[in-house]
Order: structure tokens, then C-alpha cells, then sequence
């Protein structure tokens, strides 16, 4: 099973599945390296026993959301979870059945084809995160007047201002002949310089910016 692009998976749901097997989405910042089972430890242990707590499979009082040690409360809850998703009851969590990301994961291309076999480190799908952010394109000459944790005004498509915040500002200059006008520091243009360096923008009101997909 395959999900289709634009879909946005969250936390304990079905990212995709192998051989009928369903791989779950989890949220946290350590990447998927291991097995996990009872006795290890290490962060990302604890981003699974909060995962398990967040999805009510294990209440606080049962299992501690900031612990890093596989016990035997991780192995019940993550029981609960495997029989939600249809999998077989283990306790354990083996490489391959869950993708850690920070959160919601929104589909982008799916580069894998149904029913064609997979082998490991193949390419899935790729996505992004389901909070919409703003990428100015600006001139490099502009650079000593930008700065991340700069508060910025962002120009809407409905000609709207919100405000947000950079977050980071990329480090090569790339060819745009054109610019569909993305605004910065209260100002927008309808046409971008020959090159440019993007610079990215959290929104402190995503919402304003839409909730479709551009």
C-alpha cells in the first residue's frame, strides 16, 4: 500500500506498507537506525515511550514519556500499538516497522510502484512538513541586511501581510528569471534578480497563508 501524494500522515498512522505490513509514522527527531527491544536505551527510546503515551497506548502513570529505558511498560504499550496497526504482537520494534519524523508528514512524489519489489535504503516517497512556511528569493547583495531570527513582513498572494520569522538563509546563489513575488521585510516584487539566495520563513499565523496546496 502506498499513500498518495498531497495525503497528510500523522502520528500512529500508516506511512506505508511492505508485504502487507503496515509502517507506522512516529514523531521525533532521531532517525530510524535500529531495532528496539526491552533493556536498551538511548533517546531514541525516549522519543518512542512519548510517542506511546501521546497515542494512550501507555498512560503517564504507567510508563514515563521523558524515560529512555526499554521496560516492560514500553513492550505492553507498543503491544497496543502493533495490534491497532493489524501487526503481529511482539513487544519489540524492528527496523522497518516505524519512521520517525519530527511530525505530520505531508506526501510528496511517491517514488516507489505498487507491487514492484523493494530493497532496503530504496526510496519510498518524499515529503514535507504539513505547516506552510514562505522562501523569499533575494538578491545577494541584500545579505548583510538579512538575519536568522529576524522578524520579517511576508506579502500574500491575496495581497494580505503576515508576519513571520527567518529561520534559515541559504548559503548558494541560484538562477531565477522569474519570481512569483514572494514577499520580505513588508515589500514584494514581480520580478527576481538573475540569482538569488533563498531565504526561509517561518509564519507566525500559517493559517492566513491557506491551508491548499501550491
Amino acid at each position: 500500500w502506498l499513500p498518495a501524494g498531497g495525503q497528510v500522515v500523522s502520528q500512529g498512522q500508516r506511512l506505508y506498507s511492505v508485504t502487507n505490513s503496515p509502517v507506522v509514522l512516529l514523531y521525533g527527531s532521531v532517525p530510524v537506525y535500529r531495532s528496539l527491544s526491552e533493556g536498551m536505551s538511548g533517546p531514541d527510546v525516549q522519543q518512542l515511550n512519548s510517542d506511546l503515551v501521546t497515542l494512550a497506548d501507555a498512560s503517564k502513570a504507567d510508563l514515563d514519556p521523558s524515560s529512555d529505558y526499554f521496560g516492560s511498560q514500553t513492550a505492553a504499550a507498543l503491544e497496543k500499538l502493533q495490534s491497532n496497526l493489524g501487526l503481529t504482537k511482539t513487544g519489540t520494534l524492528p527496523l522497518g516497522q516505524a519512521v520517525f519524523e519530527p511530525s505530520a508528514v505531508r506526501v510528496g512524489n511517491v517514488t516507489a510502484t505498487l507491487g514492484t519489489p523493494v530493497n532496503p535504503g530504496s526510496p519510498v516517497l518524499t515529503g514535507t512538513s504539513d505547516t506552510r512556511q514562505a522562501v523569499a528569493q533575494i538578491d545577494p547583495t541584500d545579505l548583510p541586511n538579512v538575519s536568522v531570527g529576524a522578524q520579517v513582513t511576508v506579502t500574500l498572494p491575496s495581497d494580505q501581510t503576515t508576519t513571520g520569522v527567518v529561520t534559515s538563509i541559504g548559503t548558494t546563489a541560484s538562477s531565477s528569471p522569474s519570481s512569483s513575488g514572494s514577499g520580505s521585510s513588508g515589500s514584494s516584487s514581480s520580478s527576481a534578480p538573475a540569482a538569488t539566495i533563498d531565504v526561509d520563513i517561518r509564519l507566525d499565523h500559517p493559517a492566513q497563508a491557506g491551508s491548499d496546496r501550491k
